[in-house]
């Protein structure tokens, strides 16, 4: 007679199996990911050439936008390079950034605000940063009821213009 399986060797099984089918999960949106990445551009392009700066399509519009992004240069170029990362940002007044490391999100909202500030990025700070333009398509539910308010308004405005 076989011996059954203990309830641990079971959760063992399930938790390799389900472990492998996140890993084929991630591997499939990384390829999805890439695959949108480069529809959007190529959608971009294609509004540029046609002169079309937003598109409807079933319930939502897309228009073309561009967004600024910045990154650390690699350890080894920075080093290479006699920088600190750390001690410029920190000489630079952005040391409010650093805790054990400077979250990308954090890094790329404050970079955007001092981009489009008077003062601009300190000289320092972007010698020791990447910075690229992402093309991408804004994606947003359409508001239906915007025209159907409008008339609204414009037969309000008549009839109260009349009477």
């Amino acid at each position: 007679m076989a011996e059954e399986k203990s309830k641990l060797i079971t959760l063992i099984e399930k938790y390799e199996e389900l472990r492998e089918c996140k890993e084929e999960l991630a591997d499939a949106t990384k390829e999805v990911n890439e695959e949108l990445k480069k529809v959007q551009e190529e959608m971009v392009e294609q509004m540029v050439e046609e002169d079309v700066p937003s598109q409807g399509y079933g319930s939502y519009n897309y228009s073309p936008q561009t967004v600024q992004h910045y990154s650390f240069k690699s350890e080894e170029l920075l080093l290479a390079e006699g920088k600190d990362k750390m001690a410029v940002m920190r000489e630079n007044g952005y040391g409010f950034l650093i805790e054990e490391s400077i979250a990308q999100r954090s890094l790329e909202t404050v970079m955007k605000e001092a981009a489009q500030s008077e003062e601009g990025i300190p000289e320092e700070v972007e010698a020791i940063l990447n910075t690229y333009e992402e093309l991408k398509i804004i994606r947003r539910k359409s508001r239906k009821g915007t025209l159907s308010s409008a008339r609204k308004a414009i037969e309000k405005t008549k009839t109260t213009l009349e009477g």
